[in-house]
């Protein structure tokens, strides 16, 4: 979700409209530059002209088209995102106490494993899916440093990866026994 939430923010729709808008308006005074300068060098309209300025005009027409399109696309997203947005915070509100508890809960796992305040922040951001170059972005750190410190809380934790360690977290919420504890 935060990363088609960062492309809709009105900064990216206002550039993308001004980007179209300028090359229309390029389109159009080109056009009429280039007519007048066939009206003086050729003293009259010819059929090549007339061409070219209705196939810029067109041209013209078809960028504003685009933009216009572009823009109901963006509105379009903004208003799915919100319906997220607001189907996440109802999830959230319904179960913030069982989150509370699983977040103990993995910080408890946490501490048995050892891990160093560095270590817990790059497994949390690992577990919520981030790549390495994500993380380190994130936490202000070298993609070197979350790499090391991704192999040694794997090799604290006794995993292979980024997956063992989100399915020891995920495994019995999501995992096949899962269904049968919900319906017991």
């Amino acid at each position: 979700m935060g990363h088609l939430s960062r492309w809709l923010k009105t900064d990216a729709r206002i550039l993308l409209r001004k980007v179209a808008l300028g090359m229309a308006v390029l389109l159009a005074v080109f056009t009429v530059y280039d007519i007048s300068h066939h009206l003086a060098e050729e003293g009259k309209m010819t059929l090549h002209a007339a061409m070219e300025g209705f196939f810029l005009i067109g041209l013209a027409i078809i960028i504003i088209a685009i933009g216009n399109t572009a823009d109901r696309e963006f509105l379009r997203a903004e208003r799915e995102l919100e319906s997220v947005r607001e189907e996440l915070e109802q999830f959230r509100s319904k179960n913030r106490g069982l989150m509370t508890d699983f977040r103990h809960a993995v910080q408890e796992q946490f501490d048995r494993w050892g891990f160093t305040p560095g270590e817990r922040q790059v497994a949390e951001k690992l577990i919520l899916g981030f790549s390495f170059r994500e993380v380190a972005a994130q936490l202000e750190k070298k993609e070197k440093t979350v790499r090391n410190q991704s192999q040694a809380l794997y090799d604290k934790a006794g995993m292979t990866g980024r997956h063992d360690l989100a399915a020891f977290f995920l495994q019995d919420i999501l995992g096949p026994d899962s269904e049968e504890s919900i319906q017991a």
